[in-house]
């Protein structure tokens, strides 16, 4: 994972020279890689797919958590197989994500 250069003129002089305007990059482990995976799939609109959560990581999703997809069960919705925020979950999408990753090992 890569974090861009924030200054604008900064960030235009190296794409303009061809380079990639990355000003750190950030190599994450197996824990970063999937709570990765969790928070960004949770902020699509198609969701997660606990298929592919399980193909990554060697664990099924709804086993790992849950705990919290239950305890939260108004915040997530099941559908077409895969795990969406509802309107609930989307407003409280930190609380969530916090939850989420204490159950992180």
């Amino acid at each position: 994972r890569h974090l861009n250069i924030r200054h604008p003129g900064f960030w235009r002089a190296a794409v303009e020279k061809g380079t990639w305007p990355r000003e750190e990059v950030e190599r994450l482990g197996p824990r970063g890689r999937a709570s990765e995976f969790v928070f960004l799939s949770l902020r699509t609109t198609e969701g997660l797919d606990p298929q592919e959560y399980e193909r990554r990581f060697g664990e099924r999703f709804e086993v790992k958590f849950a705990e919290v997809l239950g305890r939260l069960e108004p915040c997530f919705l099941r559908e077409n197989g895969r795990f969406r925020l509802s309107n609930r979950g989307a407003l409280y999408y930190n609380t969530v994500c916090a939850d989420l990753m204490i159950i992180q090992p």
